[in-house]
């Protein structure tokens, strides 16, 4: 359905200037893209990208050719992360979007009087947290915040060790809902 992937979020950081059109194609060759616009972002420059940031932010550096160092800044201005963080005293579990994580996760720590850990963040379009949102809708504590079941944990999981199935599994519900 999308392009995606489960990251190390501990070492991800991003910068977002664009708007993602939720418009997603399959490339020819089999590898999914999104389209942003009249501009297909391939699978393979969002994987680079994620390689790469996670890179940095573990201050490490990885040797990139300059149109692969130009198609990371493009990838990276163009998608978010939507990530999930556990309350764990609280028994709830966030499910949120930024284009800066490191930063988010810093600002929601100094926030909250209780342990916060992050336990899975995606890249995907802008619009995939409200799908979540919808998905999880019957077990929503208040705003973003919902209780940690077991179909919420289970889901985590799944994104953890099948993200394009996790991934597909809300985008298709979403779809069928709104069909009806």
């Amino acid at each position: 359905m999308g392009t995606h992937r489960v990251i190390d979020p501990d070492k991800f950081n991003h910068r977002m200037s664009s708007t993602l059109d939720r418009s997603e194609s399959r490339e020819a060759d089999g590898i999914y893209a999104v389209r942003v616009g009249n501009q297909r972002i391939p699978w393979e420059d969002i994987e680079l990208t994620m390689r790469a940031q996670a890179a940095s932010m573990a201050n490490k550096s990885i040797d990139l050719t300059d149109d692969e160092k130009r198609r990371v800044i493009l990838t990276a201005k163009l998608l978010y992360n939507i990530y999930f963080l556990a309350a764990p005293d609280a028994g709830l579990i966030k499910i949120g979007r930024t284009t800066k994580l490191k930063q988010r996760m810093l600002t929601l720590s100094a926030q909250c009087p209780i342990k916060l850990t992050l336990v899975a963040s995606v890249k995907y379009d802008r619009d995939f947290e409200q799908r979540l949102h919808r998905y999880f809708n019957d077990i929503r504590s208040h705003g973003e915040w919902f209780y940690a079941e077991s179909r919420l944990l289970d889901y985590i999981r799944t994104l953890k060790s099948d993200p394009k199935t996790a991934l597909e599994l809300v985008d298709a519900w979403c779809a069928n809902i709104d069909s009806q």
